[in-house]
């Protein structure tokens, strides 16, 4: 429950309400939720690395494992990592639903490994076309303890 109350505080200071503005010259005409869509079926792909072109220069990257990773070429080479990682693994992500606007948009997943499956939120901000940050929540079973 803490996590759910966290999650909408984070997101109502993150987005205030003047940034849901009608006609925002700042955003792509496609909007958020075309661009996480576009952002799952690329990654339905399994190549982490052919996502880093829907980056903007200065994204954020915020992971509960990872930390924070600031900057296109560092969400580069960490997704590089990541390709291998689940390759080895055998593990993958699976969208279940996405949801947004033009400014912001999150999607619930599921991370399927062989020890268990983890459910997942996903939250984004983008900015022309580009996301500019991108926040994942989940708890790894180990959490749960």
């Amino acid at each position: 429950m803490r996590l759910l109350f966290g999650l909408f505080g984070w997101l109502l200071a993150w987005a205030p309400l003047g940034s849901f503005a009608e006609g925002d010259s700042a955003q792509s005409p496609a909007g958020a939720k075309a661009t996480i869509e576009q952002f799952w079926s690329i990654q339905n792909g399994r190549d982490y690395t052919k996502l880093v072109p829907l980056f903007a220069d200065d994204a954020v990257f915020v992971d509960p494992s990872i930390g924070v990773v600031r900057g296109k070429d560092a969400i580069a080479s960490l997704f590089a990592q990541i390709t291998e990682d689940l390759a080895e693994q055998g593990a993958h992500f699976d969208v279940l639903e996405i949801a947004g606007d033009e400014h912001v948009a999150w999607s619930r997943w599921v991370w399927r490994r062989p020890d268990g499956d983890v459910e997942g939120v996903g939250l984004y901000r983008v900015e022309n076309g580009k996301l500019t940050y991108y926040r994942d929540f989940y708890f790894l079973p180990a959490d749960r303890e």
